[in-house]
């Protein structure tokens, strides 16, 4: 049975909430996160809340991609320059996203870097 919008509405703030922790628990709740995002992603399609499941998706793989390049430049000392950009960055996105869905607001292009 499909998900009510107002319970979509819920779990895109606990999602956003799983992604914010993250950054205080080293991680391990954006992995839950990420697999909740994957499962409930049907749910959400054809609502204001689809574009929030893929810009998290795609917050998701973007950040383990950097953190791949972070951990293969540390050796030449840039390492901790691209952990920094991408910890940034990161945070910057789940800032956005989560204040368009505080503002009950769709996310212009979920697909977009920044």
């Amino acid at each position: 049975m499909p998900m009510s919008r107002s319970s979509l509405k819920v779990l895109t703030h606990v999602l956003y909430g799983l992604y914010a922790a993250s950054v205080l628990v080293a991680g391990g709740t954006v992995l839950v996160g990420v697999v909740i995002a994957y499962v409930k992603r049907a749910d959400a399609d054809g609502t204001e809340y689809a574009g929030h499941f893929t810009w998290l998706i795609r917050t998701f793989w973007i950040s383990l991609l950097a953190g791949a390049v972070s951990i293969a430049t540390w050796f030449i000392g840039l390492g901790w320059l691209v952990s920094l950009a991408a910890a940034g960055w990161f945070i910057w996105r789940v800032a956005k996203g989560w204040l368009r869905l505080l503002e009950e607001r769709a996310l212009a292009d979920p697909t977009a870097l920044v």
